[in-house]
């Protein structure tokens, strides 16, 4: 800046000139705050005597150079020949500290602005040139990623040991009645699923074709009794089979009872129908409400009036979702997010009651059972942690614990918690994608 104005220039011509030699797209400076940050004491001649240590010299024999009446001082003999390079102050940060600092600034995530301070308050503190200081701090993030990526293939290495350990130990005959177990193989004969898994989706099922009321008493000691219901999601990647494990274990066997829920509300229908011939409207039955063994999706009131129905017929209700993102994203949809679905939810897994006071017709249950499974990305409650979460990140955090803590490595993807890669960049996201594996509550 100063060495433009002492040269008849202003800032605007002192920004161009530095836009010209290292612009800011391809530095990723922004030039116009670099030039107006600092520099107060240091002056026009610091400038051209840097631009004479690399190279530059005035040009014709009349053009004054900018250094006459600048004394710089020597720490050698005057008759001692002209060093290669000028030798560094004690004072100043050596290039291997710059590389160091930088590493470290890598390591904790930080990019953009952020950085492009820290490569100015560098440039000032080193001799070392700001290109140079650029390719030092590209280098370190690759050396960052590397060791990222080493680390990210330790944990899944680490994470698919112990699940075939723990899958090893825990098996269908284990947890279930021998026959059982040997039809859930014989139906599954030949997909990727550990036994753990199918286990815990079969168990997850039959939570939702149990009767209302249906109880596990954990401690006789102190009554800790809870509903035989879960809320399971299968976490995987794309790719991994989770649809195909779904409908084996859920949709195709549980069809037979939804076909049979429904024949049975048309013959009531029908029968309400006969019933109500000749009868003024204010003196027919209510119609019969149909029954519903598994769900896709709803709303808060209308499953409401589902459970408030299966209350009195002392039925659960499995609800089942290919991607589970899906139902975590449609709570309160209707309500520009500011119902109570979430909250409806999670007072559901203990199987309570519900009574709900409304002009248009109250709804009420004392007792319900409702079971949740389906599919999610391990992104989903991975990335549920930070401050600004969606509402379907917000369902994955209350309503679904996080995968086991190997497993999550193996999942994660990511660098690590709160970090991000300064050029957008995921350097684990194709490595480790992990085990299919079941997050239950």
């Amino acid at each position: 800046m100063k060495a433009c104005e002492e040269a008849g220039g202003d800032r605007e011509m002192a920004v161009a000139l530095m836009e010209e030699h290292s612009p800011s797209g391809a530095s990723g400076w922004y030039v116009p705050q670099v030039a107006r940050s600092g520099g107060e004491k240091i002056k026009a001649k610091t400038f051209w005597w840097h631009a004479r240590k690399h190279g530059w010299r005035p040009t014709g024999e009349a053009a004054a150079d900018p250094l006459d009446g600048f004394e710089v001082i020597h720490d050698r003999p005057a008759d001692a020949s002209e060093p290669s390079q000028a030798p560094a102050r004690p004072d100043r940060l050596t290039a291997e500290q710059c590389r160091e600092q930088l590493k470290e600034a890598h390591r904790q995530g930080i990019g953009g602005t952020v950085l492009a301070v820290l490569l100015t308050e560098l440039a000032d503190e080193s001799d070392v040139h700001p290109l140079q200081l650029r390719d030092i701090s590209d280098a370190a993030a690759l050396e960052i990623e590397r060791e990222l990526a080493a680390e990210q293939e330790e944990a899944r290495m680490a994470a698919e040991a112990d699940r075939q350990e723990i899958a090893g130990a825990i098996t269908l005959a284990s947890l279930l009645p021998q026959s059982v177990a040997d039809a859930i193989r014989t139906r599954c004969d030949g997909m990727p699923y550990s036994e753990l898994l199918l286990a815990v989706v079969f168990i997850t099922t039959m939570g939702g074709l149990t009767k209302v009321g249906t109880t596990v008493n954990r401690n006789p000691g102190t009554r800790f009794v809870v509903p035989t219901n879960l809320f399971t999601a299968v976490v995987a990647e794309s790719g991994r089979k989770k649809t195909p494990l779904i409908t084996a274990m859920v949709s195709e066997p549980l069809e037979q009872i939804r076909l049979e829920l429904a024949k049975e509300h048309t013959r009531a229908t029908a029968q309400w129908h006969q019933d109500s011939q000749g009868a003024k409207p204010a003196d027919r039955p209510d119609p019969p409400k149909p029954a519903y063994t598994m769900v896709h999706d709803y709303t808060g009131e209308a499953l409401a009036t589902l459970l408030q129905e299966h209350d009195r017929r002392g039925l659960a209700v499995l609800v089942l979702r290919d991607e589970l993102a899906g139902l975590f994203g449609s709570l309160d949809a209707y309500r520009g997010g500011r119902g109570g679905d979430e909250q409806m939810l999670l007072e559901l897994f203990d199987g309570g009651g519900f009574i709900s006071l409304r002009v248009r017709g109250d709804r009420a249950y004392e007792r319900s059972h409702v079971a949740i499974l389906g599919n999610i990305q391990p992104a989903i409650p991975n990335q549920a942690g930070g401050r600004h979460r969606s509402k379907r990140q917000m369902g994955a955090v209350h309503l679904l614990p996080p995968p086991r803590a190997d497993c999550a490595a193996a999942h994660r993807g990511e660098r690590r918690a709160g970090s991000a890669d300064p050029r957008g960049r995921n350097p684990a996201a194709d490595r480790g994608k992990g085990c299919l594996c079941a997050a239950s509550g």
